[in-house]
């Protein structure tokens, strides 16, 4: 049977799913010669009731015609019915007949005809091979291929697809690597790393994506031949920068000659978070123990200490670590028909330990001393029972209260004291009976909530709670409270007054001392500890975008000091026709460097800088800014003082602070209103005032408004009034603010008048632009800037020498050539300028003056150290004849520095 076997694997391996009756021919002529190789070959083929009959005779194959087909075809199939044969043929029974051909040729029959076996199995082909030599080979149940193809075709495509249903849905990150290189990433893993799938197939995945420091065990898993299996958690870095903690599962296999690699990637990065929280609230714990003034013992059943805080060296004298493995039985005496096991006995039986238990403890000393102890019980994984006493020191109470015979008097005074500290506790105490009724309620509880006492009693939590989803979320809290596996819960409601609170919810199931269950809330007010942290992460990102337009000021500072620089130079070559345009652009130039400032001062990147200036011309100026944020139904008046008010401050500052009233203004008239700003002159002062007839203020609010971070809005940073403060101390001016709930609010400023005329603009002045012939060395990153300014000094005379890095400027310095002024840019390609005047200090090199240009911010150029007072400084971006003036003064020794 091997024959027919290896014909059968090489018929279904050559045969197409759609072959035709010649094409099945000419596979089994060359297979039956191949492995049967005899010398003639015939073939009787039936399908759909069609008879074909080939002949094979040496290397031609001859169809015969219709005729000698049915003529020779029917021959044995005739012989075979008259011999009985078909009728009593076993199936699968091998028949080996030789045939006499019509033409007298002796040779190999193959008969092959159609039998239908089932409705899933179409056709079964059964061919029975005759050779004159008595070799037979039957090949049996061959199913029609291109069915059996379709179908598992189908078949494997479902499959396929419910694997990819499942991958791309995954919330597990997969990936399949093929000899090292990723050929599929699902969305999950897109998600984590912020890389489109195709460009994560264009990395060394995931090597690339991991720091560097937590590289060396996948790499050293990827060196170790197939198959292998690694895990690992490891820092990676998304596309966005941010760094996230992941959990990583790789195998390797050989599968068809290829290496394969397979994987999940999760994202562990919150619930590291979330450990690191809770260390740190275990470490806030253990503090916290260590520093009360209660003792705090952890002991076994048996009495052995395995635990005590600072505080019992304070009431007893024994440091803890004296304690520890000692037996607590044997410090204690009997008293009042009590002892520490017994007591321990009593409380396992009742289970209530409301009222503690008072103790008789010998001190080191000698000293007897009355304890009042409550205990905790619990057990560790194994079941080990182990007890937490937390005691109080009540001797001087004890001592100078009450006596040994008065006992029952002691207790109520005892349970008076309870009662006191219940009520002046600092957080809010609930007590609610076993149908989640309020029976208790303390002073902290009522302030929170606004509510009289009365309208709380007798009610539930629940019923103080409008939003639905919130209803079902705290009654499952309860409902898990009573079963014992409740945590600690946070839950906004709103208070007798509106205001939304957030609160968190701690409870304990107990025991009244009528036997009767019960639970204990404990209630905080974290509204202001939520919006702090709130804050926090709004400060965080103002602190970003600070950072970001700090960084486009410089560019655009640099851009317009070439504008600048270039305008100077036309001076020369325009007519005076033309000096009108040149003027515009400089106005033009004026506008955007003021508008950078401005923009600069709000993202607190630069430091004040007060000039002369009109309040009135101010007002207006600002008014003009903020015209487009009042709405239609808000009436703006101004009303200024007839003369001009003049100030020395900072412009910038000053118009941040009317920005932000008149802002607070709008935010206080939600339905409309009327805003006033106006001027006048008091005295020697000039006085501010923006009034608005909004909703108001309470007393309450009025001592808070300057508070950092306290705020009124839903979604307010408590930071606009606080910076308002803030910048008006800065300019030597006061602020006081009158309001009354539904009376609006008047912010009144006060700042002293300046005595003297305002600076006149440079516009106003005709300037006779200084000249030289010194040499200077120009040292400038930007080329148009670097450009402009040197042909502009060379044409009034100096002999300029230029370079574009720290490197060209100590490569000049060291060239024997010596400067009468070096003009430097801070921030260069290699490094900060500072490092030329250390070069030329540590060289030896002749003392140069150094005038700085920046188009930096004032705080970073302090940060580097060049505002020090030893350094001249211009800042960009700056008119041709400013820095013509300026040269000529410092070479002059005019300027003695910044």
């Amino acid at each position: 049977m091997k024959v027919s076997f290896d014909i059968l694997k090489e018929f279904a391996r050559r045969l197409g799913p759609v072959s035709s009756i010649d094409e099945i021919c000419h596979i089994l002529v060359f297979l039956l010669k191949k492995h049967i190789k005899p010398q003639i070959i015939a073939l009787f083929i039936t399908e759909e009731k069609k008879r074909y009959f080939y002949l094979k005779c040496g290397d031609g194959l001859k169809y015969l015609p219709e005729d000698e087909q049915m003529a020779v075809g029917s021959l044995p199939w005739e012989w075979l019915k008259q011999k009985g044969v078909i009728d009593n043929l076993p199936r699968g029974t091998v028949l080996s007949i030789p045939l006499i051909h019509a033409t007298g040729l002796e040779g190999l029959l193959c008969l092959g005809f159609r039998k239908k076996v089932s409705p899933e199995i179409h056709d079964l082909l059964e061919v029975i091979c005759f050779h004159t030599a008595g070799l037979v080979s039957q090949i049996k149940a061959l199913e029609t291929i291109s069915e059996l193809r379709k179908r598992e075709s189908r078949e494997y495509s479902e499959f396929v697809e419910r694997i990819n249903l499942l991958s791309e849905n995954a919330p597990l990150g997969i990936f399949i690597m093929e000899e090292r290189k990723p050929v599929y990433v699902n969305p999950a893993v897109v998600k984590i790393f912020g890389y489109t799938q195709e460009e994560l197939k264009q990395l060394n995945f995931p090597i690339d994506l991991i720091e560097e420091a937590d590289k060396k065990t996948l790499l050293d898993a990827l060196q170790t031949p197939s198959p292998f299996e690694c895990k690992c958690v490891a820092r990676s870095r998304t596309k966005s920068g941010e760094i996230k903690f992941i959990r990583l599962w790789a195998r390797g296999i050989i599968q068809s000659g290829k290496e394969y690699l397979l994987g999940t990637i999760s994202d562990i990065t919150p619930l590291r978070e979330t450990k690191m929280k809770l260390k740190g609230m275990e470490e806030l714990f253990s503090s916290f123990i260590e520093t009360i003034p209660d003792i705090v013992l952890v002991f076994k059943e048996d009495g052995e200490i395995l635990y005590a805080n600072q505080a019992i060296q304070k009431v007893l004298g024994w440091k803890p670590e004296e304690l520890l493995g000692r037996n607590i039985y044997t410090h204690s005496r009997k008293s009042q028909n009590f002892d520490v096991a017994r007591a321990i006995k009593k409380w396992r039986k009742t289970e209530d330990n409301k009222e503690g238990t008072v103790f008789n403890i010998i001190t080191r000393d000698g000293e007897e001393k009355f304890i009042e102890f409550r205990l905790i019980s619990h057990k560790d994984a194994t079941g080990q029972s182990y007890y937490t006493a937390i005691g109080r020191d009540l001797t001087d109470e004890i001592k100078s209260k009450y006596t040994l015979r008065d006992v029952s008097s002691r207790f109520d005074e005892l349970l008076k004291f309870q009662e006191l500290l219940f009520e002046l506790a600092p957080v809010g105490i609930v007590v609610l009976n076993a149908k989640l009724e309020c029976t208790k309620i303390n002073r902290r509880a009522v302030e929170i909530s606004g509510y009289e006492p009365d309208e709380i009693l007798g009610k539930k939590p629940l019923e103080f709670i409008i939003e639905k989803d919130k209803q079902k979320k705290l009654a499952e809290w309860f409902k898990n409270l009573e079963m014992g596996s409740a945590k600690e819960i946070d839950i906004e409601i709103y208070n007798k007054s509106g205001e939304q609170k957030i609160l968190r919810l701690i409870g304990k199931k107990i025991v009244t001392e009528s036997k009767e269950h019960a639970i204990l809330l404990m209630v905080r007010d974290i509204t202001d500890e939520k919006r702090m942290q709130e804050n926090i992460l709004q400060m965080q990102k103002l602190e970003s975008i600070s950072t970001f337009t700090a960084g486009i000021a410089h560019d655009i500072n640099n851009t317009l000091t070439a504008i600048m620089g270039s305008t100077g130079l036309l001076y020369n070559y325009v007519s005076e026709d033309g000096m009108e345009y040149i003027r515009a652009i400089e106005d033009a130039v004026k506008t955007s460097s003021e508008m950078i400032r401005q923009l600069l001062s709000f993202t607190k990147q630069r430091v004040g800088e007060p000039v002369v200036f009109d309040v009135n011309e101010l007002i207006k100026e600002t008014m003009s800014m903020v015209k487009r944020m009042i709405p239609e139904d808000v009436k703006c008046t101004t009303i200024l003082n007839p003369k001009p008010l003049l100030l020395y401050a900072d412009k910038t500052q000053l118009q941040e602070i009317l920005i932000n009233l008149v802002s607070n203004a709008i935010d206080a008239m939600p339905n409309g209103g009327k805003l006033t700003i106006n001027s006048k002159l008091i005295e020697d002062y000039v006085i501010i005032q923006v009034i608005d007839t909004g909703i108001g203020m309470d007393e309450q609010t009025k001592k808070r408004i300057f508070d950092p971070f306290f705020t009124t809005k839903e979604k307010g940073t408590g930071l606009g009034l606080s910076v308002v403060y803030g910048l008006v101390g800065e300019n030597n001016g006061t602020i006081e603010v009158d309001s009354a709930p539904g009376e609006g609010t008047t912010f009144t400023i006060k700042f002293p008048l300046y005595h003297g005329e305002a600076s006149k603009s440079r516009s106003e002045e005709k300037v006779e632009i200084p000249t030289g012939n010194e040499d200077i060395l120009l040292i400038e990153d930007e080329d148009i800037v670097r450009r402009t300014v040197a042909k502009y000094l060379r044409n009034l005379g100096y002999n300029v020498i230029t370079g574009s890095t720290v490197h060209d400027a100590k490569e000049i310095l060291l060239s024997s050539k010596t400067f009468h002024l070096i003009v430097s840019d801070i921030v260069l390609p290699d490094g900060n300028a500072m490092e030329i005047f250390k070069f030329m200090e540590s060289n030896k090199i002749q003392k140069t003056p150094i005038l700085f240009i920046s188009g930096y911010t004032d705080d970073m150029l302090v940060k580097r150290g060049v505002k020090s007072g030893d350094f001249h400084f211009l800042q960009k971006p700056f008119q041709p004849s400013t820095l013509a003036e300026k040269i000529r003064e410092i070479l002059n020794g005019i300027d003695t520095g910044i």
